[in-house]
């Protein structure tokens, strides 16, 4: 899958940190459709490609997973979104029906041409991803769009969506446990509440939450979302201690 990345003239390296407290995000003074000039650039599309306009910290962020296999799963786009708290707009394919999905992290929120919750889980899995564009660049009116809160974008791509395998940035010898925001976070989606409550207790590794719930897929999906959320606590897993307390002070 190739990576074709934005010129550098949309270059910008103001980034937001992931865990931003959900309600602090900048007032929208104008509809979000009057921010979204028509570009002057035309991106030539080829097929098999997933086409970007995105730039600065923002392009390099997505860059990492566009070169991969799996480049056309949504969740490590959303994921770039979120952290860098920027607008971008996602075009996505299911089979021959074209969505489009308009991330507005600022305001806690989105627009998409489709209802997403008439969606069924195994469409949701088919979503591809075709065209990435920042929302600054994106010549789409999204006056007519539904709206819905990013938390169950979020939830609903973490999921059902391709991508089954843990972000890069809570993979690896690593210990989780959830903090107090995590209660009622996707309470209702099937087997959340579950593994959250597993989450509830001392930091806890992802094997031994894999043996607990019985469920490995499942558990990758919901620590991936509640990172999303800033609802997940990652600590780095310690060997365990020597049997012989008394061999450390020797």
């Amino acid at each position: 899958m190739q990576f074709r990345p934005a010129s550098h003239r949309f270059a910008s390296l103001t980034t937001q940190p992931l865990t931003e407290p959900a309600t602090q995000f900048d007032t929208v003074t104008l509809p979000f459709e009057e921010s979204l000039p028509t570009p002057s650039w035309a991106a030539e599309e080829r097929p098999g490609d997933v086409q970007s306009t995105l730039g600065g910290a923002l392009q390099e962020d997505v860059a990492r997973f566009l070169q991969a296999a799996d480049a056309t799963t949504a969740l490590p786009v959303l994921a770039a979104s979120i952290r860098h708290s920027r607008a971008v707009a996602l075009h996505l394919a299911l089979g021959a029906q074209q969505i489009r999905i308009v991330t507005l992290p600022r305001m806690q929120a989105y627009a998409s041409d489709v209802d997403l919750h008439a969606l069924a889980e195994s469409e949701f899995c088919e979503l591809r991803l075709c065209r990435i564009d920042e929302g600054t660049q994106a010549n789409i009116d999204v006056s007519a769009f539904r709206r819905g809160t990013l938390g169950d974008l979020v939830w609903r791509t973490a999921l059902y969506g391709s991508h089954h395998r843990l972000l890069p940035e809570i993979a690896g010898p690593l210990a989780y446990r959830s903090v107090g925001r995590a209660r009622g976070e996707g309470s209702s989606f099937a087997g959340v509440d579950a593994v959250v409550k597993l989450l509830s207790g001392p930091p806890t590794t992802l094997g031994d939450l894999i043996r607990s719930s019985g469920r490995a897929e499942l558990v990758r999906r919901v620590l991936n979302a509640l990172y999303l959320r800033s609802a997940l606590i990652v600590t780095r897993a310690c060997a365990p201690r020597p049997r012989n307390h008394g061999a450390l002070w020797r």
